[in-house]
């Protein structure tokens, strides 16, 4: 496994996005029942989507 993780090489730009993208969005999905239910109630899974579509487009 350490061989084919060595031979992927560094992440390059656009992977870093990615993965930038992928952490903004999945992290309002996991914590938005733990700490905004009762600051913005009308956030919902497709709200957060949409949202971060239109921020990272």
């Amino acid at each position: 496994m350490q061989k084919k993780i060595r031979e992927l090489g560094p992440m390059n730009r656009d992977e870093k996005i990615v993965a930038l993208v992928f952490f903004m969005t999945s992290t309002p999905w996991i914590t938005d029942r733990v700490f905004c239910k009762d600051i913005v109630p009308k956030v919902d899974d497709s709200t957060i989507a949409i949202a971060s579509e239109i921020y990272f487009l």
